[in-house]
């Protein structure tokens, strides 16, 4: 009984944290803070997905290899910045 407390436990502390990450990646206090980053592993030639983030709390770890569609996808030209405590498009 003791076992499943503690796995459970675990469990809820190990969601907690992906989620705290999760939520913290587009909080800002400036503009200067976001930034559009790819966060596929592609390149803007090969189908790269953009997003705009915080570059503070930004890290994309890429595997050795990484499938990509052949289509362009430049960096989109809309503003990133940010707004009330978050990374925003508009």
């Amino acid at each position: 009984m003791k076992a499943l407390v503690l796995l459970i436990l675990l469990f809820a502390l190990a969601f907690s944290i992906i989620i705290f990450k999760n939520s913290t990646k587009n909080i800002c206090l400036s503009n200067s803070e976001c930034e559009w980053k790819i966060t596929n592993c592609c390149t803007e030639d090969s189908g790269a997905k953009w997003e705009c983030v915080n570059v503070k709390s930004f890290n994309l770890t890429c595997p050795k290899f990484v499938i990509c569609p052949k289509f362009l996808s430049p960096k989109p030209n809309l503003f990133c910045g940010c707004e009330k405590g978050k990374c925003v498009v508009r």
